[in-house]
């Protein structure tokens, strides 16, 4: 054996080893680290998904019938109420064959009354009066065709929105199904999104919403979930969501790409600690906790993850303290002083290090 080792043991075994210059400053030596003290609160379960913002109601306006545009008394990109005409065609040989029918109405209504009474007197049969009878139902059933057809040369909003751009202008031969304009209802918007179909259970029509829209510097909306998916799809095993946002404001626009978050639950206690406490080894995920001023390597499971902070849901209390800055020179049972983080005065807490002392390195 070494002679400075059996030196070192009889010193040892004698109880002098504290007089060995440097031995006792070598044990009682602390590494400085940032901790947080962890304290139950309740926690939000939210889900958040991407979305388009989609108008409550849209169409595009088209023709029935083929006619030239005489009139268009509307402003592009104004607001138009349910009825309002919005195209006129010309309407002059609709009119002259309605008017056509109007009046052969009121003969055979004539005829019809004449040959009624002629039997009532026994001078006539009650064929020619069922024949009249008979005219007379077709001829009502023409002059509806022709009321029909002529109410079809004005074109009228089916709901009150806004009017996009015509793509017709005054004089314009319109044929049945062209496209003239668009119109949108959007006093309420549509937020339609997928969730996995996990969270089945945990979603009810009625769930409030949270609409984040990036157009609008991040802006957040109220809105609630309204419809949910009769079916799950089979390629991405998700819900088909659809919600609805107010927008009285007009501030919201179709097609605006969005970001949505629907709170499924509430946890009444929840444990969070900083991300940078989390310390990951192969498959495991670890925390220091100070324990006794000494870090205590600890296994822990991991719940929901918040900006910044992450839920443990096992290995660790309420109170616990574990370290969120420094772990790269810690071990499993490295004593510590708390210099930083909200743990300061928790436990074994000395003055920060002045300029130029060590700098505390995140082990995650």
């Amino acid at each position: 054996m070494p002679i400075r080792s059996s030196i070192l043991l009889a010193l040892a075994a004698l109880g002098m080893v504290a007089a060995i210059p440097g031995a006792s400053a070598q044990q009682g030596r602390k590494v400085p680290v940032e901790a947080s003290v962890i304290v139950a609160a309740p926690l939000e379960v939210t889900l958040t998904a991407a979305a388009e913002l989609t108008a409550d109601e849209s169409v595009v306006l088209r023709s029935q019938i083929d006619g030239r545009i005489v009139e268009i008394p509307f402003t592009e990109g104004t607001r138009v109420e349910k009825g309002d005409i919005l195209f006129v065609l010309d309407d002059g040989l609709l009119a002259a064959q309605h008017a056509e029918a109007d009046a052969a109405l009121k003969l055979a209504m004539q005829n019809a009354e004449r040959a009624k009474m002629l039997f009532t007197q026994g001078a006539g049969t009650e064929r020619v009066r069922d024949e009249s009878e008979a005219n007379v139902r077709m001829a009502a059933a023409r002059r509806a065709m022709a009321a029909e057809r002529l109410a079809y040369t004005r074109i009228r909003a089916p709901f009150a929105g806004l009017i996009g751009f015509r793509t017709v202008s005054i004089g314009a031969y319109a044929k049945a199904g062209d496209d003239l304009a668009e119109l949108v209802a959007i006093d309420l918007m549509k937020v339609s999104f997928d969730v996995p179909e996990r969270y089945l259970s945990a979603i009810s029509r009625g769930q409030k919403v949270e609409v984040i829209v990036d157009a609008l510097a991040g802006e957040a909306f109220g809105g609630e979930l309204a419809t949910i998916a009769p079916r799950v799809t089979a390629a991405g095993r998700s819900l088909r969501l659809r919600a609805t946002v107010d927008n009285t404001s007009g501030r919201l626009r179709p097609g605006l790409f969005a970001r949505v978050n629907l709170q499924i639950a509430e946890r009444a206690q929840a444990l969070l600690v900083p991300e940078s406490a989390i310390v990951p080894q192969a498959d495991k995920r670890l925390v220091y906790k100070v324990v006794g001023g000494n870090a205590v390597l600890t296994e822990v499971e991991l719940g929901l993850r918040r900006a910044g902070k992450v839920e443990v849901t096992k290995g660790l209390a309420d109170g616990d303290i574990v370290v969120s800055a420094g772990q790269l020179k810690l071990r499993d049972g490295t004593g510590v002083a708390i210099v930083g983080g909200d743990a300061v005065g928790a436990e074994n807490t000395v003055s920060a290090p002045p300029d130029g002392a060590q700098k505390l390195d995140n082990g995650t």
